[in-house]
């Protein structure tokens, strides 16, 4: 029995120390404690702003057209799941975009996206999207705001590889 619990540690200790991780997080600065490093911010004609600050990201329109967001493009695994999972908080109608693009051959990206939910919610809220990588070898993940007068606060934010799957990238 010993000898047993002597092998499994030593496994455990070998997957520790090769930094084989289940799980782990894809993107760069996912709770924004280096400031915005690893991210893009893009604006359509030079609406609102975007900024890190304080553990998250802040995205606002003003009253003009247009659309602010903040992405991460990603390498995955051709039929792969992975679990997006972030907090949030929205003012301003309707609220927080997510997309996801694909790209099957590196830097070729797909023209349309997949729409996760609209979110919506003037206290933090938790949300989680799953989604399979069938052909896709990156994913892009986009978060935006785009009505005007609208803001949303988005902090803890991850892209992993999980078991579970309610969408497909194709």
């Amino acid at each position: 029995m010993n000898r047993i619990r002597f092998i499994l540690m030593g496994l455990v200790g070998s997957f520790l120390l090769t930094g084989f991780a289940l799980g782990e997080n894809l993107l760069v600065n996912g709770d924004f404690s280096k400031g915005s490093k690893g991210w893009k911010f893009k604006n359509k004609q030079g609406a609102g702003q975007g900024y890190a600050t304080n553990g998250m990201v802040v995205l606002s329109l003003g009253k003009e057209d247009g659309e602010q967001k903040i992405y991460q493009d990603l390498t995955v695994k051709p039929g792969a799941t992975y679990q997006l999972k972030a907090s949030f908080k929205t003012e301003g109608k309707p609220g927080l975009y997510v997309f996801f693009y694909v790209a099957k051959e590196e830097g070729k990206w797909e023209t349309a996206p997949i729409q996760g939910p609209v979110l919506k919610s003037p206290e933090w809220k938790d949300m989680t999207y799953a989604l399979t990588a069938k052909d896709a070898v990156k994913i892009r993940v986009d978060f935006r705001v785009r009505d005007p007068e609208a803001a949303a606060a988005i902090k803890n934010i991850s892209f992993a590889e999980s078991g579970a799957s309610t969408s497909s990238a194709e």
